[in-house]
């Protein structure tokens, strides 16, 4: 196999032949109007399969990189100047070395080895076939049959009932954010309830509203006009908002004429039994908007989110809805509904659910073989994270041979202010590097004894 190719790596090999052109169209190398080898010849080349070289071309024409000529060929597409990673001023390059870390236990990507890239690109390579249907910029709420196959999801996972014009899609939740401000002009002021989510704030601040962070879930001091939580992961332990707390909000919202925000982000990770009930359930859709993404779920790239609005928002919504274009790609739209018809996105919440509680699970076991007095070690009770708590000064210390060791971890206080906790996240390490890692904390650890 040609040398471009990474073979111990666990990224699929179409991925790292996508990557090379997309780097060499980048830099510059490959020049617009350029004509690629042939899908044969490419092969042939690189020590391939047609297949491989295939799937590389299909991902380059979805993002632009290239396009296609009936009868000749694929041709690099006009690109805009772009200086690559690696090559940029002095100032960009202290983010680079913060990003140097080696073991990243601060992460919420996807696992790649819990996502079947070879499913995912049979169902887009179905979707480019679907002819007509890709000639036209697609309905701007999002594809119908998607809504409805999106409809039928939330009910099931999520107890919500609604209808597929209630739903709209859009590529991310900031996007979304963007219209329900158009939507709700009048409601001047929103408070951000929990972890902090500074590209929410961006998007309210940029139309225009004043913005506060609360850390606490107390309802006494919330005379505003939306507040925007996320109740299924509201802090750095993705700790989730009780029943109790949820019932107390819903009725605040309604004494107080308040819209709530519900970013459901990482539900389907966020518990080791059955799920608390969402918001928007428990409110019937009076009060809730609820958001859901599928960023974590499937992979970051696959840029679709939804909103489902309430029935007011509904009936401004249909007077503007052809005001807005819509920005998810069409043909991930076709193939995300024909995925989650086909039921595989039932199947991969099950797999990838098991898989990171037995990697986490593993990772504990392996760093509890050397305990310290002074650390108290715990899963999460989401069973998706693994916390080394103790005082200030003692997991100050920790954190230094943790960097020393080329491990990024988050580290906050907790509601004592005397002590802190590190939260190790294992979901985006691979399992065969777990008890690897789990002896490298103990290691940590040890040093911190002997310190």
């Amino acid at each position: 196999m040609n040398s471009i190719f990474n073979t111990d790596s666990s990224e699929p090999v179409y991925l790292q032949l996508y990557n090379h052109f997309r780097s060499l169209i980048l830099s510059g190398a490959l020049k617009s109007q350029t004509r690629l080898p042939s899908i044969r010849k490419c092969a042939e080349t690189y020590g391939v399969s047609k297949t491989t070289v295939e799937a590389a071309y299909v991902q380059l024409e979805l993002e632009g990189c290239i396009y296609s000529v009936p009868q000749s060929g694929f041709y690099v597409a006009d690109m805009p100047d772009f200086t690559p990673a690696g090559k940029i001023t002095p100032e960009k390059s202290k983010s680079e070395n913060h990003g140097k870390a080696q073991f990243d236990f601060t992460s919420s990507a996807a696992d790649k080895e819990s996502f079947d890239f070879n499913l995912w690109q049979r169902y887009v390579k179905s979707a480019l076939r679907t002819g007509t249907r890709l000639l036209d910029y697609g309905d701007p709420q999002g594809e119908e049959d998607l809504r409805r196959a999106l409809c039928s999801y939330v009910s099931k996972s999520r107890g919500i009932i609604c209808g597929e014009n209630q739903i709209v899609i859009g590529a991310g939740v900031q996007n979304l954010l963007q219209l329900l401000c158009a939507l709700e002009k009048e409601r001047k002021c929103v408070k951000i309830m929990g972890k902090p989510y500074k590209k929410g704030e961006a998007v309210f601040t940029d139309y225009g509203k004043s913005v506060e962070n609360v850390s606490s879930y107390s309802c006494n001091d919330f005379s505003c006009g939306m507040i925007y939580t996320s109740p299924s992961h509201i802090n750095y332990k993705g700790d989730v908002l009780s029943l109790s707390k949820r019932i107390d909000l819903l009725k605040h919202a309604r004494e107080n004429d308040c819209l709530i925000i519900e970013d459901d982000y990482d539900s389907e990770f966020s518990y080791t039994g059955r799920p608390v009930p969402s918001l928007r359930s428990l409110d019937g859709g009076e009060r809730v908007v609820y958001i859901g993404t599928f960023s974590k779920l499937l992979l970051p790239s696959i840029r679709i989110s939804f909103m489902v609005l309430t029935n007011s928002l509904t009936e401004k919504y249909e007077k503007i809805r052809e005001l807005y274009n819509q920005t998810a790609s069409k043909t991930e739209q076709i193939a995300l509904c024909r995925y989650i018809s086909d039921g595989h996105l039932d199947s991969r919440i099950k797999r990838t659910k098991k898989l990171y509680a037995d990697k986490t699970r593993r990772f504990y076991n392996g760093i509890c073989e050397n305990k310290n007095e002074k650390f108290k070690i715990s899963i999460s009770h989401t069973g998706f994270s693994v916390s080394i708590s103790g005082k200030n000064e003692d997991v100050d210390s920790l954190l230094c041979f943790f960097q020393k060791e080329n491990m990024r971890v988050n580290c906050k206080p907790t509601e004592n202010e005397d002590e802190k906790v590190i939260v190790l996240s294992v979901s985006a390490i691979s399992s065969e590097q777990i008890d690897f890692l789990a002896k490298k904390v103990c290691e940590c650890i040890k040093k911190y004894k002997s310190f």
